[in-house]
């Protein structure tokens, strides 16, 4: 038996510790190409115990039983179709394997993409893998894979998406690379500590009275000063190609005589943020300036054009997400017109999206369903990056999943939602899998029975008769303790069901605070303490150390709640 054909079918890459195949690389490889290979050899070592040798190709090539990682001169026949700089292929031609990819970091997702589809390798978090054994590694003679992302660009914020290794495993953009900011840069050019007490006409006009919660853009000492503090960031970070302008996270906005003529009879604040917006995009037009469609700028503009080299974010706030955004109802009517004016205007937008809770980040957020749907509907939109605002470096209500849930659609709109689920929860939550699957499909069923509103600013009373009942608490707890008994040897897995176990004591607590007859049937006051002390004690345990978004430690949360 030959190293490179066991059958006709098959290609033998490693055989019990042997192997005649090397790892070839470019001779001035590309840093990404150089990871690749190294990537690809470390991974295959913990397959099958042995490490393949990186050559360059100009070296003495042993055999023509090569893995070729990039451009080689060999890899320039391998046709590949239309690569996105992102897209990827991994084929066979005769006894050689190559895996090559687009510009940006294509490559390197060959070669995690082939470590999964094809040798079964897994990174479920970024402390969570599976590497399968092996003697022998095989590839079928005929393998020809082709991918291009569905998104250009794919973020999302979460613990685990923070992670280098594991975004480039799970082919996700890091966090808003390649800008110095992401969002919010009012206060960045023009801070309140410097100016607002020596300026105050800088500030937003409200009520007859300066206050520092936006700028006043009519003011041209404010332009100055945003596009001197443009310019001096440019030379600093000179590689960074967006750049934002766009106001602060406060819905009050000047009202002074000059910015209100400057709003005419449009649409609210976009009709002063885009005309100045598209001043500065002129005077830098080797970058991009990115701003934001968001609360009062949600609407595009009427009396104002987009200049090319303007991005908008697009931020989905206030949608129900039980519900997908391209069926729902009067608010995802609204967004997909606000979505349509905008194109309108331009072909450059950003998608800003909401996935968890985020006041209340480990209350239950049934909304895995419309995950799909609405990325789908994005593709179908035209919209070419996407980020998807999860909960920051913390963990929150099933944070791990979904962030894997999420990465997987980011690169693919189409793919099984429900395998992904299986597969997750099986290597995650060991023996209690089945619980945990069971109490997902009857949180989100009940929601959708209920036709109930989860929203992302909302406390979990809002659903206190629907999803949130405590009938309904309490049979999802009860699914829950079967799978707690089935790995209560095991506290790695243990932790992770009692997370979301502790999910529905927070809910249950939020309800039973406000809600008097949600309190009796607790038990009243002393019951109520007793289970916020438990709570406590299950959190420092399952390592979840804020209840709203990087803030509300669970020592202040208790402290509220003795009030």
């Amino acid at each position: 038996m030959s190293f490179c054909s066991a059958q006709k079918s098959s290609s033998i890459l490693i055989d019990n510790g042997k192997s005649v195949y090397q790892i070839v690389i470019p001779s001035k490889p590309t840093d990404v190409e150089r990871e690749a290979s190294q990537v690809l050899q470390t991974y295959l070592f913990k397959v099958s115990g042995f490490s393949l040798p990186i050559i360059y190709e100009y070296e003495n090539r042993r055999s023509k039983n090569e893995i070729h990682i990039g451009k080689t001169v060999d890899s320039k026949g391998v046709k590949t179709g239309s690569l996105a700089n992102d897209g990827f292929s991994f084929r066979v031609s005769q006894s050689k394997l190559f895996l090559q990819g687009g510009d940006r970091k294509g490559v390197l997702y060959a070669v995690y993409s082939f470590l999964e589809d094809e040798i079964g390798c897994k990174k479920y978090t970024k402390d969570v893998e599976f590497i399968p054994k092996k003697k022998v590694i095989s590839v079928s003679s005929s393998l020809n894979v082709i991918q291009n992302p569905s998104f250009e660009y794919r973020t999302t914020y979460f613990e685990d998406s923070l992670d280098k290794t594991y975004s480039d495993w799970n082919k996700l953009n890091y966090f808003f690379e390649d800008r110095l900011y992401n969002a919010h840069t009012f206060q960045v050019y023009v801070p309140e500590e410097k100016y607002f007490k020596s300026h105050p006409e800088y500030f937003a006009l409200v009520d007859g009275k300066r206050i520092p919660s936006q700028l006043c853009l009519s003011n041209r000492n404010v332009y100055q000063l945003i596009r001197d503090g443009l310019e001096r960031d440019m030379k600093k970070c000179p590689r960074y190609k967006y750049w934002s302008v766009s106001q602060n996270d406060d819905e009050r906005f000047c009202h002074c005589n000059d910015c209100n003529k400057l709003r005419k009879d449009g649409k609210d604040f976009s009709e002063i943020l885009i005309p100045f917006v598209n001043k500065l995009a002129k005077e830098f037009p080797t970058k991009i300036i990115s701003t934001l469609a968001y609360h009062r700028s949600i609407e595009a503009p009427i009396y104002s054009s987009i200049e090319p080299n303007v991005e908008i974010m697009l931020c989905f706030t206030h949608l129900n997400r039980n519900v997908p955004l391209a069926t729902g109802g009067e608010n995802a009517k609204m967004f997909r017109e606000f979505l349509n004016q905008w194109k309108l205007k331009t072909n450059d937008i950003f998608a800003w999206d909401y996935v968890n809770n985020y006041n209340n980040t480990l209350s239950p957020f049934p909304n895995i369903p419309i995950l799909q749907p609405n990325l789908q509907f994005l593709k179908s939109q035209g919209i070419k990056k996407v980020f998807l605002n999860g909960i920051g470096n913390q963990k929150g209500e099933f944070s791990e999943l979904k962030t894997y849930i999420i990465s997987k659609l980011l690169w693919d709109v189409n793919a099984d939602v429900e395998k992904l689920k299986v597969e997750f929860c099986n290597a995650f939550y060991g023996s209690a899998a089945k619980d945990v699957l069971d109490y997902i499909q009857a949180l989100e069923s009940t929601a959708k029975k209920t036709n109930a509103i989860v929203d992302v600013w909302a406390n979990p009373i809002l659903n206190k008769n629907d999803f949130l009942s405590q009938k309904n608490i309490n049979l999802y707890k009860s699914i829950l303790n079967k799978g707690l008994l089935k790995v209560k040897e095991n506290p790695v897995l243990y932790s992770r069901v009692l997370k979301e176990y502790a999910s529905l004591q927070y809910a249950e607590i939020e309800i039973a605070s406000q809600d008097n007859n949600r309190l009796q049937e607790l038990g009243g006051q002393n019951e109520l303490q007793k289970k916020i002390i438990l709570l406590q004690d299950h959190l420092k345990s399952t390592k979840v150390h804020f209840l709203r978004n990087g803030e509300q430690s669970i020592e202040d949360y208790k402290k509220s709640k003795e009030k």
